[in-house]
Protein backbone atom coordinates (compact mmCIF):
# COMPACT_ATOMS: atom_id res chain seq x y z
CA UNK A 1 0.00 0.00 0.00
CA UNK A 2 2.91 2.06 0.88
CA UNK A 3 3.73 2.09 -3.08
CA UNK A 4 0.55 3.18 -4.01
CA UNK A 5 0.40 5.94 -1.77
CA UNK A 6 3.98 6.84 -2.87
CA UNK A 7 3.26 6.57 -6.57
CA UNK A 8 0.23 9.23 -6.23
CA UNK A 9 1.99 11.28 -4.41
CA UNK A 10 4.83 11.21 -7.21
CA UNK A 11 1.53 11.55 -9.15
CA UNK A 12 0.21 14.19 -7.76
CA UNK A 13 3.46 16.48 -7.76
CA UNK A 14 3.76 15.69 -11.04
CA UNK A 15 0.91 17.04 -12.18
CA UNK A 16 0.60 19.79 -9.63
CA UNK A 17 3.90 20.90 -11.13
CA UNK A 18 2.97 20.42 -14.90
CA UNK A 19 -0.54 22.17 -14.14
CA UNK A 20 1.65 25.22 -12.54
CA UNK A 21 3.58 24.98 -15.99
CA UNK A 22 1.08 24.81 -18.57
CA UNK A 23 -0.92 27.91 -16.42
CA UNK A 24 2.79 29.75 -16.28
CA UNK A 25 3.09 29.08 -20.01
CA UNK A 26 -0.43 30.25 -21.06
CA UNK A 27 -0.52 33.61 -19.31
CA UNK A 28 3.02 34.24 -20.29
CA UNK A 29 1.55 33.44 -23.98
CA UNK A 30 -1.33 35.47 -23.70
CA UNK A 31 0.43 38.47 -22.26
CA UNK A 32 2.78 38.36 -24.95
CA UNK A 33 -0.03 38.12 -27.74
CA UNK A 34 -1.71 41.31 -26.61
CA UNK A 35 0.87 43.13 -25.93
CA UNK A 36 2.03 42.33 -29.88
CA UNK A 37 -1.41 42.67 -30.86
CA UNK A 38 -2.28 46.03 -29.49
CA UNK A 39 1.30 47.58 -30.23
CA UNK A 40 0.46 46.23 -34.27
CA UNK A 41 -3.18 47.60 -33.86
CA UNK A 42 -1.52 51.05 -32.54
CA UNK A 43 0.64 51.36 -35.47
CA UNK A 44 -2.09 50.31 -38.46
CA UNK A 45 -4.02 52.98 -36.71
CA UNK A 46 -1.36 55.64 -36.81
CA UNK A 47 -1.01 54.43 -40.31
CA UNK A 48 -4.46 54.79 -40.81
CA UNK A 49 -5.05 57.83 -39.67
CA UNK A 50 -1.87 60.01 -40.87
CA UNK A 51 -3.26 58.83 -44.19
CA UNK A 52 -6.42 60.11 -44.01
CA UNK A 53 -5.30 62.80 -42.52
CA UNK A 54 -3.56 63.20 -45.54
CA UNK A 55 -6.47 63.03 -48.00
CA UNK A 56 -8.53 65.31 -45.72
CA UNK A 57 -5.94 68.00 -46.72
CA UNK A 58 -5.89 67.24 -49.96
CA UNK A 59 -9.94 68.06 -49.90
CA UNK A 60 -9.82 70.70 -47.97
CA UNK A 61 -7.38 72.42 -50.66
CA UNK A 62 -8.91 71.59 -53.55
CA UNK A 63 -12.15 73.16 -52.17
CA UNK A 64 -10.31 76.06 -51.08
CA UNK A 65 -8.54 76.30 -54.12
CA UNK A 66 -12.61 76.25 -56.08
CA UNK A 67 -13.70 78.81 -53.94
CA UNK A 68 -10.73 80.99 -54.64
CA UNK A 69 -11.81 80.51 -58.29
CA UNK A 70 -15.43 80.99 -58.21
CA UNK A 71 -14.72 84.03 -56.12
CA UNK A 72 -12.11 84.98 -59.25
CA UNK A 73 -15.09 84.71 -61.44
CA UNK A 74 -17.67 86.55 -60.12
CA UNK A 75 -14.86 89.07 -59.71
CA UNK A 76 -14.96 89.56 -63.05
CA UNK A 77 -18.28 90.41 -64.00
CA UNK A 78 -18.29 93.17 -65.33
CA UNK A 79 -21.75 94.88 -64.27
CA UNK A 80 -20.76 94.45 -60.76
CA UNK A 81 -18.40 97.81 -61.32
CA UNK A 82 -19.99 99.17 -63.72
CA UNK A 83 -21.77 102.50 -62.85
CA UNK A 84 -24.38 102.52 -64.48
CA UNK A 85 -25.88 99.48 -63.38
CA UNK A 86 -28.25 99.23 -60.32
CA UNK A 87 -27.26 98.36 -56.34
CA UNK A 88 -30.15 96.59 -56.77
CA UNK A 89 -29.24 94.62 -59.95
CA UNK A 90 -26.13 94.44 -58.66
CA UNK A 91 -27.42 92.47 -55.65
CA UNK A 92 -29.60 90.50 -57.97
CA UNK A 93 -26.72 89.06 -59.53
CA UNK A 94 -24.86 88.45 -56.20
CA UNK A 95 -27.25 86.46 -54.85
CA UNK A 96 -27.95 84.38 -57.76
CA UNK A 97 -23.86 83.35 -58.25
CA UNK A 98 -24.43 82.92 -54.41
CA UNK A 99 -27.18 80.84 -55.06
CA UNK A 100 -25.64 78.50 -58.15
CA UNK A 101 -22.57 78.25 -56.08
CA UNK A 102 -24.28 76.92 -52.71
CA UNK A 103 -23.14 79.91 -50.38
CA UNK A 104 -25.68 82.12 -48.02
CA UNK A 105 -25.06 85.23 -49.17
CA UNK A 106 -22.60 87.40 -50.93
CA UNK A 107 -21.71 91.03 -50.76
CA UNK A 108 -20.35 94.39 -52.55
CA UNK A 109 -18.20 96.67 -50.67
CA UNK A 110 -16.91 99.77 -51.72
CA UNK A 111 -13.27 101.01 -51.69
CA UNK A 112 -13.88 102.33 -48.91
CA UNK A 113 -15.37 99.16 -47.02
CA UNK A 114 -18.79 100.79 -47.17
CA UNK A 115 -21.18 97.83 -48.37
CA UNK A 116 -23.61 98.51 -50.87
CA UNK A 117 -26.31 95.37 -50.07
CA UNK A 118 -26.31 96.04 -46.04
CA UNK A 119 -25.01 99.31 -45.33
CA UNK A 120 -22.39 97.62 -42.77
CA UNK A 121 -18.78 99.11 -43.20
CA UNK A 122 -15.85 96.03 -43.55
CA UNK A 123 -12.89 98.19 -43.88
CA UNK A 124 -11.43 96.76 -40.40
CA UNK A 125 -11.96 93.12 -41.74
CA UNK A 126 -8.73 91.22 -42.28
CA UNK A 127 -10.12 89.85 -45.44
CA UNK A 128 -11.28 93.81 -46.83
CA UNK A 129 -8.08 94.55 -46.33
CA UNK A 130 -6.43 91.50 -48.53
CA UNK A 131 -8.82 91.93 -50.80
CA UNK A 132 -7.57 95.58 -51.36
CA UNK A 133 -4.05 94.71 -51.61
CA UNK A 134 -5.39 92.34 -54.63
CA UNK A 135 -4.74 89.40 -52.71
CA UNK A 136 -6.76 86.25 -52.40
CA UNK A 137 -8.04 85.49 -48.92
CA UNK A 138 -9.99 82.68 -47.42
CA UNK A 139 -10.09 83.33 -43.57
CA UNK A 140 -11.47 80.93 -41.19
CA UNK A 141 -15.28 80.60 -40.50
CA UNK A 142 -16.61 83.76 -38.72
CA UNK A 143 -19.78 84.70 -37.09
CA UNK A 144 -20.72 88.06 -38.46
CA UNK A 145 -21.24 90.90 -36.01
Amino acid sequence: MRKKQNDDSIRSQIMNRMSTTVLIATLILGIVGTVLNSVSTFRLLEQTMTETARIAAERVEQELLAYSNIVYEIGTIKELSDQKVSVREKKELIDNRAKVHGFQRGNILTETGWSLIDGNNYWDREYYQAAMKGETFISEPLVSK
